[in-house]
C-alpha cells in the first residue's frame, strides 16, 4: 500500500461531550466547510497527535521514538467518524507506535484502519483501537483510494463501547458494505462499474481477476466476507489474503460454481490486518458481482434464513465408492420443506489421501434417482466435484427433487470427504438462486467415474461423451 507518511501538522484541541472526546479535525478541510478534499491517489491527510521528534537512522534502517511523547487514548475502544456524504472510498487511519523500521515512505508505524466506501446519503466510520498501542497515538488520518473526490465530516471522536453501541444498532453493526467500484485488475481483465453499484468482469482468460487493496484493514467484528453475484457460466473464486502468513500461506478463498449466487470466505485468527481481496475466475467469460461485505455469521445466517438440522454426526465416504460409506435421511424430515429451500452440507476434505472430492445425492427409492437440483454441476455418474478447500456445499431443491425426497428420503454418498452437518435452509428471507444452463465442462474422467488429466492413455468421457484419449 502507498503510504504517504508526510503529516499535516494541528494543533489537538479536544472537548468532553458525555463519555465519549471529540477529535477536531478542522485543519483539514477546504475553507469554509467541513469536507477534506483529496487531489489524488492515495491522498493523506492528517493530524499529528504526538509531540516531540522521532529520530531516524536511514543507513541502519531504523527509527528511535524515545523522544516522542504520544496521544494517550487508551480510556478508549473506537475512533468514530460520522459523515453527511463521501463521493469516494475513504480509509479512516489511526497511526500507533513507530515500530523501529524505515520503510519506502519513511519510519514505520504500527497502524489500525477502517474503509467506508462512498455514499451519498452518508453514515459512520468507526476504526477499533488496538488495545497494545491505543496509549501509543501518532496521527488520525483519512486517505483516498485510487479514485479522486471527497468525504464531508460532521463529527470525529474517541468513543467508549458504550458510545459505540449507541451508534451502532445489533443488525447495523454486524456488515460492512463494500463498494465494487474502482477496483483493481490483473491479467487483462476489463470491468465495467454499473449505476446500480454491481460490476461487471469480463475476464479474457482464466485465473485473472480483480482487486480492493487495503494494506492492513482490520476486520476484527466479523466472521465472513461475502460476495454475491448474478448466476455465471464460469467458476468464480473469492480470495481474502492477510498480511500475516501461516505455514507460508496468506490467502484463504471459496468458490461459487455455475448458477451459485453467492461466494464466502470465512475469516480466521488473522482477520484484524487484511491486505486485499479479489475475484478471480476458472475461465474465460462474463460475471456481474452485484455485493460485497464484511458480516457476522449471524448477520450470514439471517440472510439464508432460519435452519433446521437435517441430519449430524460424522460419516467418512472413504475413497472407494462403498455403500457402507454412505448415508440416509428419512423421508420425515424433508416433510417441511418447500421449492426453493436449501440443503446445506459442512463437510472436511481428505486432502492427504486425494487430489479430487465429489458428493453424490440420490432419493432412496429401490432404483435411486439422481437429484438435479444442483444438475449444471453434475457429471456422467451425477457427481459433483468439490472445489479444494471448500468446506460447504449448497443445493436449491426443485420441485421434483423435493417431490422425490418427501417420498423416499435421500442418500447421501460421496469420494474423500466426512461430512459432519446437513441442513435445511429456508427460502423465505434467502438470497434466491437462479439456476444457469449446463455448460461445456474440460474434465475427463475415466469409466471408473476418476477424474483423469489430458496426458490419460484410453477411453475417457467429457461432457458426457466417451471417445479414445491417445
Amino acid at each position: 500500500m502507498k503510504k504517504l507518511f508526510t503529516l499535516i501538522a494541528a494543533a489537538l484541541m479536544v472537548a468532553n461531550v458525555n463519555a465519549k472526546t471529540a477529535l477536531d479535525v478542522s485543519t483539514l478541510y477546504t475553507a469554509g466547510t467541513t469536507t477534506i478534499d483529496f487531489s489524488g491517489s492515495w491522498d493523506w491527510k492528517g493530524v499529528t497527535l504526538s509531540s516531540g521528534s522521532l529520530v531516524e537512522d536511514k543507513d541502519a534502517g531504523t527509527t528511535d521514538d524515545s523522544g516522542v511523547t504520544y496521544f494517550d487514548a487508551s480510556a478508549y475502544e473506537y475512533l468514530i467518524v460520522k459523515f453527511s456524504a463521501s463521493t469516494c472510498d475513504v480509509n479512516v487511519i489511526v497511526q500507533e507506535k513507530a515500530d523501529g523500521t524505515i520503510g519506502q515512505w519513511g519510519a514505520n508505524y504500527h497502524q489500525a484502519q477502517s474503509l467506508t466506501s462512498a455514499s451519498s446519503e452518508g453514515g459512520y466510520a468507526y476504526v477499533k483501537l488496538d488495545a497494545d498501542y491505543k496509549a501509543y497515538i501518532n496521527a488520525v488520518a483519512f486517505q483516498n483510494q485510487s479514485a479522486t473526490g471527497s468525504i464531508t465530516i460532521e463529527e470525529v471522536y474517541w468513543a467508549t463501547a458504550e458510545d459505540y453501541a449507541a451508534v451502532y444498532d445489533p443488525m447495523t453493526s454486524q456488515v460492512s458494505e463494500v463498494s465494487l467500484s474502482n477496483w483493481g485488475s490483473w491479467g487483462g481483465e476489463t470491468h465495467t462499474d454499473n449505476a446500480d453499484g454491481s460490476v461487471t468482469v469480463d475476464y479474457t482468460s482464466a485465473w485473472g481477476g480483480i482487486n480492493k487493496w487495503y494494506g492492513g484493514f482490520d476486520a476484527s467484528e466479523f466472521d465472513y466476507v461475502v460476495v454475491e453475484l448474478n448466476p455465471a457460466e464460469i467458476t468464480t473464486q473469492l480470495i481474502v489474503q492477510y498480511s500475516e502468513s501461516i505455514d507460508g500461506d496468506n490467502n484463504v478463498s471459496a468458490q461459487a460454481q455455475p448458477g451459485e449466487t453467492m461466494i464466502k470466505v470465512a475469516l480466521d485468527s488473522r482477520k484484524n490486518n487484511i491486505s486485499q481481496i479479489a475475484l478471480q475466475n476458472a475461465a474465460a467469460g462474463q460475471v456481474t458481482f452485484t455485493k460485497c461485505y464484511f458480516c457476522t455469521e449471524a448477520y450470514l445466517k439471517s440472510l439464508e434464513g432460519e435452519s433446521s438440522v437435517l441430519w449430524e454426526g460424522e460419516n467418512n465416504f472413504g475413497l472407494e465408492w462403498a455403500w457402507d460409506n454412505t448415508f440416509a435421511i428419512p423421508a420425515e424430515k424433508f416433510a417441511n420443506l418447500k421449492e426453493g429451500d436449501k440443503i446445506r452440507f459442512t463437510f472436511t476434505e481428505d486432502t492427504e489421501n486425494a487430489s479430487w472430492w465429489q458428493f453424490k445425492l440420490t432419493d432412496q427409492a429401490e432404483e435411486s434417482t439422481v437429484l438435479t437440483s444442483n444438475s449444471a454441476e453434475l457429471n456422467e455418474w451425477g457427481c459433483a466435484t468439490m472445489a479444494s478447500g471448500a468446506t460447504e456445499y449448497t443445493i436449491t431443491l426443485n420441485a421434483s427433487d423435493l417431490a422425490l425426497l418427501q417420498a423416499t428420503g435421500m442418500r447421501v454418498t460421496g469420494y474423500a470427504i466426512t461430512v459432519t452437518k446437513v441442513e435445511a435452509l429456508s427460502s423465505t428471507t434467502g438470497i434466491q438462486t437462479i439456476a444457469a444452463p449446463a455448460i461445456k465442462s474440460t474434465v475427463l474422467y475415466n469409466l471408473a467415474g476418476q477424474i483423469v488429466d489430458s496426458n490419460f492413455k484410453g477411453i475417457v468421457i467429457k461432457n458426457g461423451k466417451k471417445f479414445m484419449n491417445k
